[in-house]
């Protein structure tokens, strides 16, 4: 295991990465999972900063581990539907490829249930169609050192598509390339109510895992049991970041704190607790 990190979805308006990443590095994060629309200057129409982001980031004892919520603020594309719409989320994900090259990012989620909506098409079409989208796009990635990392998404969060881990697996095994991957993700495998040996089956195709819980609550607020899934990754194959993944709250630094003190108790050693900076 490479080490704990934290997603910045977490932090409030107004408070930067920047000036967060000291108090994460302290609670023994190693990296920061970053969404470009609360960290990329003139995201998403003239991205720019990105040396600077990384290194100012990585100057502060952390590492760029992933991208998140990489369509926030993107109009007019679609999975499904129109041929345009397709093309113009192709061509957006291949900039986020680059982007994910320039901060280092080993790993970019695709979520977004709205852009992936297959309205009244047969499940095997939309299956090919997003096989054949995801195969031509994955080389952007792999180029990169990155990948593109498919997360299902659970019906309570208005997801068609994708829905369950096994789903989400079965398209990215079809695809078969190192530029798309699967996002574990412990939320959806809660709300699924799913079989917690998934992460055993699913790990080797897997480039990033989130723990987090229902509607994104604060880590360990919500009365699941983290213990099965914990235990199932600890016999896995996985080898990449746990990161935790929680909605923003005005109160960032103690819910940071508590996530820190679940994974590193129950998702990982915490002989390695913010090894990860160390990989920088």
């Amino acid at each position: 295991m490479r080490g704990i990190a934290i997603s910045n979805i977490v932090l409030p308006d107004g408070v930067g990465d920047i000036a967060a990443c000291a108090a994460f590095r302290r609670l023994g994060y190693g990296g920061i999972e970053l969404a470009p629309g609360k960290s990329v200057t003139g995201w998403p129409v003239a991205p720019a900063g990105l040396a600077e982001t990384r290194t100012r980031i990585e100057g502060e004892g952390l590492a760029v581990v992933a991208l998140q919520a990489i369509l926030f603020g993107i109009t007019g594309v679609a999975l499904f539907g129109p041929q345009e719409a397709r093309a113009r989320l192709y061509d957006h994900l291949a900039m986020v490829a680059r982007f994910a090259g320039a901060l280092g990012a080993r790993a970019c989620v695709f979520g977004a249930p709205g852009v992936r909506d297959p309205g009244d098409l047969a499940a095997d079409a939309a299956f090919r169609i997003a096989a054949d989208f995801f195969g031509g796009l994955a080389p952007a990635f792999e180029r990169e050192g990155t990948t593109l990392a498919f997360e299902a998404n659970a019906p309570a969060y208005g997801c068609k598509f994708g829905t369950t881990t096994r789903e989400a697996l079965e398209l990215v095994r079809s695809v078969d390339h190192a530029g798309f991957r699967l996002q574990i993700d412990t939320g959806t495998i809660f709300l699924n109510q799913e079989d917690p040996d998934v992460i055993v089956e699913a790990a080797p195709y897997a480039s990033h895992f989130h723990v987090s819980e229902p509607q994104l609550a604060v880590l360990g607020s919500s009365g699941v049991d983290h213990g099965p899934l914990a235990e199932a990754l600890g016999v896995s194959a996985y080898q990449g970041w746990i990161s935790a993944e929680m909605k923003a709250n005005e109160h960032w630094e103690g819910a940071a704190a508590g996530a820190a003190e679940l994974l590193s108790e129950l998702y990982m050693p915490s002989a390695v607790l913010g090894a990860g900076a160390d990989l920088l």
